[in-house]
């Protein structure tokens, strides 16, 4: 009982100081004036095909004293909202993608926008005001989020179990902190008793449970709000183009970086392009674009994987996730309601750096072992419907560290010719990321300085379908309520156009019996979300490959044939895109 006091008051007095050092550090931050979230700005001009968009490259490319304020090379979450936040400044820029939008890390996250409960204890536990700053900006980000993208954004309850009575309290004060730090929030946290935590997640092991506490955190479609940031961007005049690899950078006669060599990936044509400042945001692939700049570089990444897997979702109840609070390496794990289904993870580990890292087994058991640690029914690998690798881009350590414990704040170097490169930093923080790169770049460049014409303003753009978005529009379409329900929480206020495209086409049938997508989507992904290959439908534009493997690969005909009409392609041309999926999901 002594050393249960002795916590509770360590604790407490932990969570005192931290609340003293949020008021006292940047205390402008810790009150939200709600006059600057309104309606946002809306843009009527229509989305340019993929073919105008290079031939506003062509255009750039014969006029040789055109010159782009930015260009940004990576189109992940980090190089999407440097462009919108670029163009918000008033800036020309331009963005290219080798893959597709979100092919690689941010598109495999754990779809939860939030500050991070685990950095907030270990802010606890070791002092460390970083992460406890880290934790508070991301809560602030998190609200900011919610307003860009209410359509591909919720609140979602999370259900903490505690098996002993000494960590009612610090648990209870730790999510109490957690709640204090992150204004405006929704909801309270609060503790329940072991038989209501029952009630509330039935899967969990009643077996030796002191109770729980429930607090709230936002989820959200990291891969669709990706691609949210790239469309607002390109309607507000950013030239960003996917499947457009950077294969040179080219430098003037004091070696000083002025452009690059970009090639257009299906036809292999190569164009120039000159601008004033160049951003490196190729996340795990950052290190291969400085190589490239200065063959001498030092490496500044070390990579780390993180799995995820999906379960039925007889696993988790439909409105409610489990924090798992403590790993045998102390690490936490996150059981989350996804699409229908039971997302877990994750994991973190050391990782080479790949185009297409693979899930190993042992991750893959190492989950399902934690999952049946606080499981009352056993969970086995036959349940497993879908899994999949990410790769973190974390700033290297300075000394032997493992991955789990590098910061996830990010870091921005610049090398001697001018090429700027961020690492590190998360999802829910990706606005604030951009922010300070770009205040970086203004500061050391004269012309950036003279060509701004105001602070960015990215906390009050709405992303595209976001603007007018109406949880209730559903009643008003004429498709079958639950694809009616599904399109209205992927496209928001677009919903309309793809039911157009179905009615008006006769494209109205379901890809599959058990899921919710239809074959007007594919088409609409092709005419306004620039989808050029079969594994962008499948992964990134209806996320079924990260749900159902095994449905995904049966898809593929009937998406090849879909996308074959509408892109024009030989037999040829089908059948090669075909084996290069197939090739992928082996």
């Amino acid at each position: 009982m002594c050393q249960f006091i002795k916590k509770a008051l360590f604790t407490l007095c932990l969570s005192i100081i931290m609340l003293w050092m949020y008021q006292y550090f940047n205390p402008e931050h810790s009150i939200i004036n709600h006059e600057h979230y309104g309606a946002g700005y809306k843009l009527n001009a229509p989305m340019p095909s993929r073919s105008e968009l290079i031939s506003k490259l062509e255009k750039h490319k014969s006029q040789s004293e055109d010159e782009f304020d930015v260009l940004i090379i990576g189109g992940g979450a980090t190089g999407s909202a440097i462009a919108l936040d670029a163009n918000s400044r008033g800036l020309k820029v331009a963005l290219f993608e080798k893959e597709d939008y979100s092919s690689g890390t941010s598109s495999r996250s754990t779809k939860l926008l939030h500050g991070g409960v685990r950095y907030l204890k270990k802010a606890m536990t070791n002092l460390d005001a970083s992460q406890f700053f880290l934790v508070r900006e991301a809560l602030h980000e998190r609200y900011l989020l919610f307003n860009q993208a209410p359509h591909l954004t919720n609140f979602i309850p999370l259900i903490t179990p505690i098996y002993s009575w000494s960590e009612i309290i610090p648990t209870f004060i730790q999510l109490k902190l957690y709640d204090w730090i992150a204004y405006p929030h929704l909801h309270d946290s609060y503790f329940v008793s072991a038989e209501e935590a029952s009630k509330l997640f039935p899967m969990i092991k009643k077996e030796g449970l002191k109770g729980a506490m429930i607090y709230y955190d936002g989820q959200f479609d990291d891969a669709r709000t990706n691609l949210g940031l790239i469309l607002t961007s390109i309607q507000r005049g950013v030239l960003s183009l996917n499947r457009f690899g950077v294969v040179e950078l080219t430098h003037n006669s004091t070696g000083k970086l002025n452009g690059a060599i970009v090639k257009d990936e299906l036809t292999g044509k190569t164009y120039p392009v000159r601008a004033n400042t160049i951003i490196n945001a190729a996340g795990h692939f950052a290190d291969d674009i400085r190589l490239m700049d200065d063959a001498t570089s030092t490496k500044l990444l070390q990579a780390a994987s993180g799995i995820h897997i999906v379960l039925d979702g007889k696993f988790c109840p439909a409105n409610e996730g489990l924090l798992i609070p403590k790993t045998k390496d102390n690490r936490v794990l996150f059981l989350l309601p996804w699409k229908g289904k039971t997302l877990a993870g994750t994991t973190d580990s050391p990782s080479p750096i790949t185009n297409n890292p693979k899930p190993s087994e042992a991750d893959i058991q190492y989950i399902l072992d934690h999952i049946n640690m606080y499981f009352q029914v056993k969970v086995s690998r036959e349940d497993v419907l879908s899994a999949w690798s990410g790769i973190r881009p974390l700033k290297k350590a300075t000394e032997e560290k493992d991955t789990a414990s590098i910061s996830r704040e990010h870091a921005i170097y610049t090398s001697p010719s001018g090429l700027m490169t961020i690492i590190g930093g998360k999802w829910t923080t990706t606005r604030s990321m951009a922010s300070d790169i770009m205040e970086k770049a203004i500061k050391q460049s004269p012309q950036l300085q003279e060509r701004i014409i105001g602070p960015p303003f990215t906390d009050r753009i709405k992303l595209v379908g976001g603007e007018e978005f109406n949880p209730l529009y559903v009643k008003k379409m004429k498709l079958d309520p639950i694809i009616a329900e599904h399109l209205n929480s992927v496209y928001g206020d677009q919903a309309y156009l793809v039911e157009e495209i179905a009615l008006k086409e006769g494209r109205t049938a379901k890809l599959h019996p058990l899921y919710p997508f239809i074959e007007a989507e594919i088409i609409y992904s092709i005419r306004y979300e620039y989808a050029v290959k079969i594994l962008d439908i499948l992964e990134r534009r209806t996320r079924i490959q990260f749900i159902d493997t095994k449905t995904s690969s049966s898809l593929i005909p009937i998406i090849s044939q879909i996308m074959a009409e509408e892109l024009k392609w030989t037999t040829e041309q089908k059948t090669a895109e075909e084996q290069e999926v197939h090739k992928y999901l082996q």
